[in-house]
């Protein structure tokens, strides 16, 4: 039996807790780049 899965390259994007977004975290999936 052979399993084919791909896993996605992601990016993020995390800032200051200090800043005026408290510290909110943003990330993405990046579907042209796969491993």
């Amino acid at each position: 039996m052979i399993i084919h899965q791909r896993a996605y390259a992601r990016i993020g994007l995390m800032v200051n807790p200090s800043d005026g977004y408290f510290g909110k975290t943003i990330s993405s999936a990046v579907t042209n780049f796969h491993a």
